[in-house]
């Protein structure tokens, strides 16, 4: 369960993103090396939040990651 509502535990996110990966901690390390390699995502990420270094997502970066990586959200 996430802390506030409307985010998403970067675990939880991550393991969306990345559904081949072996493990929920393969899939945030793939997940930090994606975002690192993008300094626009990191950027668009920072600027949506003014908190640093949380274990969610609020809602607009998932939002964001979801379209960066082309992922579908049903609903």
């Amino acid at each position: 369960m996430s802390p506030k509502r409307n985010t998403m535990y970067k675990q939880e996110v991550a393991k969306i993103i990345f559904t081949h990966a072996t493990s929920e901690s393969a899939a945030m390390q793939t997940l930090r090396r994606e975002i690192r390699s993008c300094k626009e995502l990191q950027q668009k990420l920072k600027s949506l939040t003014n908190k640093d270094r949380l274990h969610y997502y609020n809602a607009q970066q998932v939002q964001l990651l979801f379209e960066h990586f082309g992922v579908g959200i049903d609903g």
